[in-house]
């Protein structure tokens, strides 16, 4: 988008909508700045669900205790064994998958999470696809146009589902990702928000993770997330006390470290 409209220098007017202004995890929210200007109106999700636009949601967290405090020294490992390669972890996102009203679509982080829980619900006699990034358009149509038409009622699918898509038929979402990025939280969210006829409400089911403190802490600003989007939040512990999210800074710098997302 940044690229677009440097190469539009004497545009007079230069508008830009976003559902997620200020919230990119790498700090390139001063390029959008920098091209289009500061925000000038805001429209709430209320106002946008009461002239039926969007879609009423829930967010339900099932919890999922299946992790140990020892032996990760960094953030990859942690994720590949805790989330990735945990098979009760990943039997109780099939079971989420299994029971959420369809079509349904389910988001992972990583390819070969994506390509686990693929096999794990096909294996349940579910009609799944599972798509990623590799897939070209052709494939990625086909398999959107499968869920429409409801030849398939679940896909599995990393990132490249997140955004720039339109399924308002879409009734589910469950994120077997984990993670914190309230970007993402949006994004997924956006997904399941749209309306359609006969649609008034939708669901997003979430793991929350605890028996490892940097999982537990992930799974208490994703429920800040959904509540900042206006979304009700059901299934958080009650020991689990809100985190306070940091604003957003304006800096351009290198990705996170593992000590930051082991933060």
């Amino acid at each position: 988008t940044y690229e677009l409209l440097q190469a539009r220098p004497n545009a007079f007017y230069r508008v830009g909508l976003s559902a997620t202004p200020y919230q990119r995890g790498d700090k390139l929210d001063a390029f959008t700045v920098g091209a289009i200007g500061p925000t000038i109106a805001t429209v709430s999700v209320a106002e946008l669900q009461a002239q039926g636009r969007l879609a009423v949601g829930k967010a339900v967290f099932t919890p999922f205790g299946g992790h140990t405090d020892e032996g990760f020294d960094s953030w990859d490992l942690l994720y590949q064994r805790a989330i990735v390669s945990n098979d009760a972890r990943n039997a109780l996102v099939c079971d989420l998958a299994e029971k959420a009203e369809k079509p349904a679509l389910v988001f992972v982080r990583l390819r070969e999470h994506g390509a686990r829980l693929e096999a794990l619900l096909h294996e349940r006699g579910q009609r799944v696809l599972y798509l990623d990034g590799e897939f070209g358009d052709g494939a990625r149509e086909q398999a959107l146009a499968a869920l429409r038409e409801g030849r398939v009622d679940v896909i599995v699918s990393t990132c490249i589902l997140e955004q720039g898509i339109d399924l308002p038929a879409l009734r589910s979402v469950v994120v077997a990702a984990g993670g914190k990025a309230e970007i993402s939280v949006i994004q997924r969210l956006g997904r399941a928000m749209r309306a359609a006829p006969g649609k008034t409400s939708f669901a997003l089911y979430d793991v929350w993770d605890s028996g490892h403190p940097t999982l537990g802490r992930h799974s208490r600003l994703r429920a800040e997330a959904y509540r900042k989007a206006e979304i009700a939040v059901d299934g958080v512990p009650e020991a689990a006390a809100p985190p306070t999210l940091e604003p957003h800074s304006f800096s351009v710098g290198a990705g996170p470290t593992d000590e930051e997302l082991m933060a």
